[in-house]
């Protein structure tokens, strides 16, 4: 008991996030759990995130990079690099499964962006084609003049500015070139 009583002030401390989950033992372990893995690994920052039987628990630890000093939460966007590409393939897999989709759905179809997704050799970039990095997008989307950093300006708009007509590299389906930018481009519904 002593422990968790030290969890818990470790995770006020830190400034953990509110829970939405009504079961206080998720919340508690979730609150330890987190707490010591964030003490751990030594790092600026951390998120951890639970769902159980419809319960759901965040909690976020130390600052943000933004200067705030306040702790991230469930709606902090974050890089959290190619381990994404391993969760969107298995949705991606899942929906197939399900019959929701077809891995040889155009993703003009899919993206619900509301813009015109290039195509290049008569070619359109299909689901299968973001999965298997064979869309021809770029590694990254267009950075803005003077940015070094390629995650300063990952937003929903700059990847559709970064979506000209030129942008592919090859026509999709017909080469392989590992892209970040495809791995954003996932359908959202």
């Amino acid at each position: 008991m002593l422990r968790v009583a030290l969890a818990l002030a470790f995770g006020s401390l830190l400034g953990a996030v509110p829970a939405r989950a009504a079961d206080k033992l998720l919340e508690e372990t979730v609150d330890f759990t987190g707490t010591v893995i964030f003490l751990q690994a030594k790092t600026p920052a951390a998120i951890i995130g639970v769902i159980r039987n419809g319960e759901t628990v965040v909690r976020g630890y130390g600052e943000r990079a933004d200067g705030s000093g306040k702790a991230p939460d469930g709606d902090t966007r974050m890089r959290i690099g190619s381990i994404t590409k391993a969760f969107a393939g298995a949705t991606l897999a899942s929906m197939v499964a399900d019959g929701k989709v077809r891995f040889t759905d155009p993703l003009q179809d899919r993206l619900g962006w509301g813009i015109k997704i290039p195509e290049r050799g008569g070619r359109s970039i299909r689901l299968i084609d973001l999965a298997t990095h064979a869309s021809g997008l770029p590694r990254e989307a267009e950075m803005k003049p003077g940015e070094t950093d390629p995650t300063a300006n990952q937003t929903k708009e700059s990847y559709v500015s970064s979506l000209t007509p030129d942008v592919l590299l090859f026509p999709p389906g017909t080469g392989v070139l590992y892209s970040n930018s495809a791995s954003t481009c996932w359908p959202r519904r």
